[in-house]
């Protein structure tokens, strides 16, 4: 059986008495020149009568937190289903919009990119990468299986931290930490171990620098017997270098592993992935010079110089609110040049002290003295 939506009599806005019959469970397609009744039909006749019936059919409670619509001007409706209208709209926008933050697809694109970015070293070193403790234990179990390693934590980090107590001598301050965690050995930056019980803190010439030195956490063959025990290797390590380790195996060569980005061989550390670095509206993904607005605001040095002959005859002072800094300028502007000296006359140095004033001593890097005076007659 063929069910069909039947509306007699619509005489809704311009439409005079029309009759429609709709087949249901068909997609249609209602055209027509502006002004024919497409809307008035469409959702002023068709979804106002199906809201309406459907609301009428709530109880009271429920309709009074539901938008009424006023009962179209038709005769008959036989088969109304209830309805979903999407109607053609504009929303609020402001400078900062685009078609992606509008239609919100830049939201989507923002999270993809902060997962799939590659982080590279500014300085031509590669990319750069980070750990994690499983990754750690993984590679040791495939590179180093039953072979002795050493497990040390740089204390460049540590040295660098807030310790308690002895502020004054942060090298007695960490070696008493040191202690305290239970920690025996430590190797400094020529690769002898020293014991920390026996070391003399206050000759520093024997320790060598401390914030080069390692402290060594554990030393085991890799087996899988001995993953618990690496493991918590692996974790202590990571907190007393502050997100940095060091193996050390029988033959005495270093692999170094790292939880933040940073490059081995500048010690470039770059933030992590955000998804605020790729938004044009906030501070770290926005244009530093439009600030994610698409337009900057620049000095037209030809429209507030003009074609005055000398300072005291420039446009710019013949506006009403100049006169409450006039004399000001003037009285500053004398100190370096004659306010009565011809534009015609102005070195570079002089239209670097016009332009910026207190500033013209500074290094800016968007203005230099060789720069073209402004044009007069």
């Amino acid at each position: 059986m063929n069910y069909r939506i039947t509306l007699k009599g619509i005489a809704t806005h311009n439409l005079k008495h029309c009759d429609v019959s709709l087949p249901l469970g068909k997609l249609i397609t209602v055209s027509g020149v502006s002004g024919s009744g497409k809307t008035s039909l469409v959702f002023h006749t068709l979804h106002a009568e199906s809201y309406r019936r459907y609301i009428d059919s709530l109880s009271s409670f429920a309709r009074q937190y539901l938008k009424s619509m006023p009962k179209p001007l038709i005769k008959e409706a036989h088969g109304l289903p209830p309805s979903i209208a999407v109607k053609q709209g504009t929303g609020g926008y402001n400078w900062r919009s685009t078609v992606g933050s509008f239609t919100e697809i830049s939201h989507l694109l923002k999270v993809i990119f902060s997962y799939e970015c590659q982080v590279v070293c500014p300085n031509g070193h590669g990319s750069l990468y980070t750990d994690t403790e499983d990754s750690i234990a993984k590679y040791l179990q495939a590179h180093y299986h039953n072979t002795q390693i050493t497990i040390e934590a740089p204390l460049k980090k540590l040295m660098n931290s807030a310790l308690p107590e002895n502020r004054n001598n942060p090298l007695i301050n960490m070696i008493t930490f040191l202690k305290e965690q239970g920690f025996v050995r430590m190797r400094n930056p020529e690769g002898k171990i020293l014991r920390l019980g026996q070391l003399d803190v206050k000759n520093q010439e024997s320790i060598g620098d401390p914030s080069l030195c390692r402290v060594i956490i554990d030393r085991f063959n890799v087996t899988k017997d001995n993953t618990p025990r690496m493991t918590d290797a692996i974790r202590s390590a990571l907190a007393i270098g502050k997100g940095r380790l060091d193996i050390r195996d029988h033959q005495e060569n270093n692999k170094q592993f790292q939880t933040y980005l940073a490059c081995g061989q500048c010690d470039f550390q770059a933030p992590p992935p955000s998804i605020h670095l790729f938004s044009t509206q906030h501070p770290l993904g926005a244009c530093e010079v439009c600030q994610g607005f698409g337009q900057a605001s620049l000095w037209d040095w030809d429209k507030i110089i003009g074609n005055a002959e000398n300072v005291t005859h420039l446009d710019f002072f013949k506006k009403p609110a100049a006169k409450y800094y006039y004399q000001a300028f003037l009285a500053e502007f004398k100190q370096k040049i004659s306010p009565h000296k011809k534009l015609a006359n102005y070195s570079a140095q002089d239209y670097h002290w016009l332009k910026w004033g207190c500033l013209a001593a500074r290094d800016l890097a968007d203005e230099s003295f060789d720069a073209e005076p402004a044009k007069t007659q």
